[in-house]
């Protein structure tokens, strides 16, 4: 177990084709406090060398957990391994902007995906599947926190990395027999897997296998607050944090004393500035501690726009405009013109824009921060009005 206790965090959970760097360094510029999580990444890809994609990791995005999805152990310890030895070799500081309080540790943890409802993982034996196998968890925990310790000269006087298991409150797949819905059934799992890591991340529903697809398990399977605070408890000291649902800044101020963090996943697609709001609402409580140096923190919509074209500018891409544009596409919403700023980021798009893709993703960036500048120039109130929405 890692000698530093972690409570009072909050998160931005690991989403398939979301939280790749662009997005976390996106994130990042707008809450400095909070742990961002890359993409699940198979072992398989890092094994087998596709280490830029899924292991580059811009100096400002600190600090950064690696989310791992294997079906074992050999493999697991085999990529964490592998992406220690990638990092290692990485810039410690990014040209122009240095991360609050950074320290170059590469990811500064390693999550195990038990969570994931999606037909592909589980056929391969990934995912939430695994919540029906709490030994074998707890060996590829074992081998994860095994590659840390045999790779930790890597890293001399830094820390080592936490061991964190993310899962479900049970699953169901009748095509199986298999039906671990019950709070007894899910605290052999947990007793099984507690000793081998450093944290609990639990999406407060069960995943149901048959018949519903990754998006319904994240809205049908009714939410159970109640049962994750009760595991904190029971299995105190080791932290627990919840996951599933978590959207306004109220929700979460009311749950934060009762667990030791909070994810947040759809919203800062979704509602991108209500992240703002929300890190507004906690600093103001006093339930979360500001970043140290964070004079980095974005104070405007257009700073932030801004701050964006910036990144893509020093970070050329042959991804379509489209890929490279979205994460600033809700960063207007719900607000007077909401509707043109959407057309102006969403395609088709004019075509004057260059033929290169790299640069006119930059200029699409650079004609929505000026268009966000005469937004909140004409309507000055517009985020008191954002704010009402809050109370």
């Amino acid at each position: 177990m890692s000698t530093t206790k972690l409570t009072g965090r909050i998160s931005l959970a690991p989403m398939i084709d979301k939280t790749e760097p662009r997005f976390r360094y996106f994130i990042r510029r707008l809450f400095p406090e909070i742990h961002l999580y890359t993409e699940m990444t198979g072992s398989g890809a890092i094994i087998y060398g596709q280490h830029k994609r899924f292991l580059d990791l811009h100096p400002a995005e600190s600090p950064v957990a690696l989310q791992l999805g294997t079906h074992s152990p050999e493999e697991a310890y085999k990529a964490v391994f592998m992406a220690r030895e990638y990092t290692a070799q990485q810039p410690d500081q990014a040209p122009g902007f240095k991360a609050p309080d950074f320290k170059p540790s590469g990811f500064t943890e390693y999550n195990l995906n038990a969570g994931c409802p999606s037909d592909r993982v589980q056929n391969r034996n990934i995912g939430a599947i695994q919540m029906n196998d709490p030994s074998l968890v707890a060996e590829i925990l074992a081998a994860m926190r095994q590659a840390l310790n045999d790779s930790q000269d890597l890293y001399p006087g830094r820390p080592l990395p936490e061991v964190t298991l993310k899962h479900r409150l049970g699953i169901e797949q009748p095509s199986r027999g298999i039906d671990m819905t019950k709070a007894e059934q899910l605290y052999v799992f947990l007793r099984r897997v507690a000793p081998f890591c450093d944290r609990l991340i639990i999406h407060a529903r069960i995943a149901i296998l048959d018949g519903l697809d990754p998006k319904q398990n994240r809205e049908i399977p009714p939410l159970n607050y109640p049962l994750v605070c009760q595991i904190r408890r029971d299995f105190a000291p080791l932290p627990v944090e919840i996951n599933g649902g978590l959207k306004h800044s109220e929700q979460i101020a009311a749950i934060w004393p009762q667990v030791d963090g909070v994810m947040l996943g759809r919203v800062s697609y979704e509602d991108t500035w209500e992240l703002f709001r929300i890190r507004k609402r906690l600093l103001t409580d006093g339930l979360l501690q500001a970043a140290p140096n964070s004079q980095a923190t974005i104070s405007s919509r257009s700073e932030l726009v801004r701050c964006y074209a910036e990144y893509l500018e020093q970070h050329p891409s042959d991804q379509s405009p489209a890929a490279q544009i979205w994460p600033i596409l809700t960063v207007w919403r719900g607000l007077p013109e909401a509707r043109r700023w959407r057309h102006l980021l969403s395609p088709p798009y004019p075509a004057e824009l260059s033929h290169d893709r790299s640069l006119a993703a930059v200029q699409l960036a650079r004609r929505a921060h000026e268009t966000i500048q005469e937004l909140e120039h004409r309507y000055p109130n517009a985020k008191a009005k954002a704010q009402e929405r809050e109370t």
